[in-house]
């Protein structure tokens, strides 16, 4: 599921997951790249993984699942 609690922050959650790297649960800060994506943070919450993907500024998005593939595409 995909829910956008405020302007500046999109979570995608995924039920009955998990992630299995301690690796893959660190956050990722991407402020110096050009993109609108400010950080990405990873979490295990009761029983599902989440997703939180922060803002430098509100923008438009796509998401699309494919298989066990889930893409989302944020505009610059």
């Amino acid at each position: 599921t995909l829910n956008k609690p405020n302007e500046t922050t999109i979570i995608v959650s995924f039920d009955n997951t998990r992630i299995p790297r301690s690796n893959a649960r660190r956050d990722m800060f991407t402020g110096y790249f050009q993109t609108r994506v400010k950080e990405i943070r990873p979490r295990v919450r009761r029983g599902r993984a989440e997703i939180e993907i922060r803002l430098v500024a509100d923008a438009g998005y796509l998401y699309k699942q494919n298989g066990s593939y889930v893409f989302i595409d944020i505009e610059r």
